[in-house]
């Protein structure tokens, strides 16, 4: 007979009054097909961190930009109760200032139906760096469940896009190898040349 799953926590939680956590992230983040993903390659020791994600030939992640002081404002994850066990559901928001045909044909158009990951970059870090790029998506994708533009919206007739993967296995997945400059690195070797 198969044995039951065992979920144990084996670390102290306390607050670190020196470095208090604080909200937000950059205002520049990285969006990648899923489908190009050639290879995830993971921490022999936590499985929360991975060291490394090649793409497919010709294949890069492109920058996602926004405008304002609170970025991707609304995304989140949350808890979702399931019948066998519980699993994690990632929301991600875009908000996209502009309406011409190119970025219409390449851009909203594809978000619609893909699948795709994305890496956001937290104001709040370690000292190390090991919590500075945050991945989402990487487990089963993220895709839209929602898209709306106002015409005379608060929003500056944006388009405000959310991205959602649900049934993750992980409530966090952070890019990171050796220190914060070797990660760095790799941050960089995944983007797009975009001009």
């Amino acid at each position: 007979m198969a044995s039951i799953c065992t979920y144990l926590i084996n670390q102290c939680v306390a607050a670190d009054c020196e470095n208090p956590l604080y909200a937000g992230v950059d205002n520049e983040a990285l969006i990648g097909n899923f489908e190009d993903i050639a290879t995830v390659t993971r921490s022999q020791t936590n499985g929360s961190i991975v060291n490394g994600i090649t793409m497919k030939t010709n294949a890069c992640m492109y920058t996602v930009q926004q405008l304002g002081n609170q970025p991707f404002a609304d995304s989140n994850t949350t808890m979702v109760e399931g019948t066998y066990g519980n699993r994690v559901q990632h929301e991600i928001h875009l908000a996209i200032v502009d309406n011409g045909p190119e970025i219409t044909e390449n851009v909203i158009d594809k978000l619609l139906n893909g699948k795709f990951f994305v890496i956001l970059t937290n104001d709040y870090r370690h000292d190390n760096g090991d919590n500075k790029y945050q991945i989402y998506g990487l487990n089963k994708g993220l895709k839209c469940t929602a898209m709306e533009r106002q015409f005379y919206g608060d929003n500056e007739s944006a388009y405000i896009i959310t991205l959602t993967e649900t049934g993750a296995s992980k409530t966090g997945q952070f890019l990171f190898s050796t220190d914060e400059t070797t990660t760095d690195g790799l941050y960089d070797a995944l983007k797009c040349t975009c001009e």
